[in-house]
């Protein structure tokens, strides 16, 4: 059951604490491909976020246009029926226009979100939030040395949908520490999506961080509790945008300056990066991905209803042993 005042979304670059503070329920939801109809040119991603708005009840669905694909999911549907927000990031980061333009559509938001059923942050309510959001984001990360990859994934998308962890920590159906370790990379993943990550934990692997779309690499910085008390959704616009290093950001310097700084400080011994059809931005790095993190990399076609654990089988027992 979603909880009354959802409003889901679906971008890293979409704070859940702002939505938060406003007194709404944050949801970013794992899609899921049931009930989706696959159709050529479209993102099976885009496609399956859009028809669990359309299928849902939440209040209202916000759209970041960080991608075409997402643009227009956000045109194609009932904008009115479904409370439907278009959110603007700006490709290019490094320039002051940027990060007004970014803060200015952080403000627009929080119109749009009074106007279906929230209200004004009170004074404070804002840091708060973002306190509490940071909290639970370190103690999520906390937990994954304790969980297999698929566990700590769905734990990753509870969190993400909810905006909270469960009190009682359970290690998910087994310990991965054993296994070799691995970073996963790319587009975001939906629920078909995860027989990927048992197939890594059964072929002898692990996944020490999933940088995704959906996993930690788009986190927002740590915050600094200095800015909170003065200014916290300048804080906010800046932890984000000036911070997160997304393949669609032009310079995408960030996004390798990362890369080159997980390969110096992570010990994984290998990467599976991961495209929906028709993601040319992901598919179009690749040559430079490789050789950023020179080591071997397993590029993975995610379909759209999902692939067999079997058929990643053989590819991922090859990526291992070239990793050993």
């Amino acid at each position: 059951m979603t909880p009354p005042g959802t409003i889901a979304f679906h971008s890293p670059f979409i704070p859940p604490e702002w939505i938060a503070a406003h007194g709404l329920q944050p949801s970013r939801p794992m899609p899921s491909p049931a009930g989706v109809r696959e159709a050529e040119g479209r993102c099976p991603y885009a496609a399956a976020f859009a028809a669990g708005v359309e299928s849902g009840d939440a209040v209202a669905a916000v759209f970041a246009v960080t991608c075409d694909q997402m643009r227009r999911s956000a045109e194609d549907g009932d904008r009115e029926g479904a409370g439907r927000f278009l959110f603007h990031v700006p490709s290019t980061w490094q320039t002051p226009a940027a990060h007004r333009y970014y803060r200015a559509e952080l403000r627009r938001l929080g119109r749009f979100l009074e106007r279906v059923g929230g209200r004004a942050p009170e004074p404070g309510r804002l840091a708060s939030e973002m306190e509490r959001f940071e909290r639970l984001r370190e103690r999520l990360a906390g937990l994954r040395d304790g969980m297999t990859s698929r566990a700590h994934a769905e734990l990753t998308a509870r969190f993400h949908a909810a905006g909270e962890l469960p009190e009682a920590d359970g290690d998910g159906s087994g310990n991965s520490r054993g296994g070799i370790p691995l970073l996963l990379l790319g587009s975001p993943l939906r629920t078909c999506d995860l027989g990927l990550l048992d197939a890594i934990d059964r072929a002898g692997g692990r996944v020490i961080l999933d940088a995704t779309e959906s996993g930690e690499r788009e986190w927002p910085r740590r915050f600094d509790r200095r800015r909170l008390g003065s200014d916290p959704l300048d804080e906010l616009a800046d932890a984000y945008f000036g911070h997160i290093p997304a393949v669609f950001r032009r310079p995408n310097t960030a996004l390798f300056d990362w890369l080159a700084e997980a390969r110096r400080t992570l010990p994984f011994r290998g990467t599976v990066l991961v495209t929906h059809p028709w993601c040319d931005l992901w598919r179009a790095e690749l040559p430079r991905v490789r050789a950023v993190l020179d080591s071997p990399v397993l590029a993975v076609d995610l379909a759209g209803d999902g692939v067999p654990d079997g058929s990643w089988a053989t590819r991922v027992q090859a990526l291992l042993e070239m990793s050993a």
